[in-house]
């Protein structure tokens, strides 16, 4: 499953461990793994789910 994951201060530098770049200051999607799990504990960074998207309804496209 993917988050956003968000530096919790800004300026914090707060790097991915497979790229070793810092994450940007308005968060990224990531798979959620131990590393992001530690830094979310460890107050480094703030961790949103992301919705699905939801397909659009076809009620609204009668032929």
């Amino acid at each position: 499953m993917l988050f956003r994951i968000v530096p919790a201060v800004p300026g914090l530098v707060v790097r991915d461990p497979i790229t070793r770049e810092p994450l940007i200051a308005d968060g990224e999607v990531k798979p959620m793994s131990t590393y992001w799990t530690r830094r979310q504990a460890d107050g480094d960074v703030l961790v949103a789910p992301i919705e699905p998207a939801q397909p659009k309804s076809s009620a609204n496209n009668k032929a």
